[in-house]
């Protein structure tokens, strides 16, 4: 049912092109942006012809900025319990 869903809006078309051809260039650089949720972009990205093995590439990319927005998380967390 989201295929067909994605068919009532033309806009997703360009997306779908775009995605196809370069998936993994541009999950990469929207994994690497903070500011866009990610799994709404992961669950949309999964109804696009990208190739699997592209989308893969691209959660492994994303893998040095996901460690350290831990470590800034975890580390923000400590300063703030020390007395």
């Amino acid at each position: 049912w989201v295929r067909r869903w994605s068919k009532r809006y033309p806009l997703f078309d360009p997306i779908d092109h775009a995605v196809s051809d370069n998936g993994f260039k541009i999950m990469s650089l929207i994994y690497l942006t903070p500011v866009i949720p990610l799994g709404p972009i992961s669950y949309m990205m999964g109804i696009t012809q990208m190739p699997l093995i592209s989308f893969a590439k691209a959660k492994i990319a994303a893998l040095p900025f996901t460690v350290l927005y831990v470590y800034l998380g975890a580390a923000t967390g400590t300063l703030m319990l020390e007395d």
